[in-house]
């Protein structure tokens, strides 16, 4: 989703920009950064989210969401925390969930992408 990506580029967050919503079923994925060169082989892709609630937001969980091919792969839903940058983490994926392989460096530098859903 465009800019939103500058507002979650960050190797270590913070709370001064952010991407949010108060509508159920919001996507927002982003492509992953290429690994390098000698990279040969992909033994998982671990996603962190971070997030808070602020107030009474319609959504109050999120899924973490794996784009391959256009389709989707959605985690279960967890309750984002009514705290400052709250940590949620998703389990670390091995396979890739549309092929049930383990990953490739051509899918991490060309076929996903990956990011959240928020859910009510």
């Amino acid at each position: 989703m465009g800019a939103n990506y500058q507002c979650v580029d960050e190797d270590t967050a913070n709370t001064s920009d952010w991407v949010a919503t108060n509508t159920d079923a919001q996507v927002d994925t982003y492509l992953l950064q290429n690994l390098d060169a000698a990279a040969v082989t992909v033994k998982a892709v671990i996603p962190h989210f971070h997030g808070w609630r602020e107030g009474n937001p319609t959504p109050t969980k999120i899924s973490r969401v794996l784009r391959k091919g256009g389709n989707n792969f959605e985690s279960a839903a967890q309750v984002v925390p009514a705290v400052t940058l709250g940590m949620l983490a998703w389990e670390i994926l091995e396979t890739d969930p549309a092929t049930g392989i383990p990953f490739t460096v051509d899918d991490i530098n060309n076929n996903i992408e990956l990011g959240i859903k928020s859910v009510v």
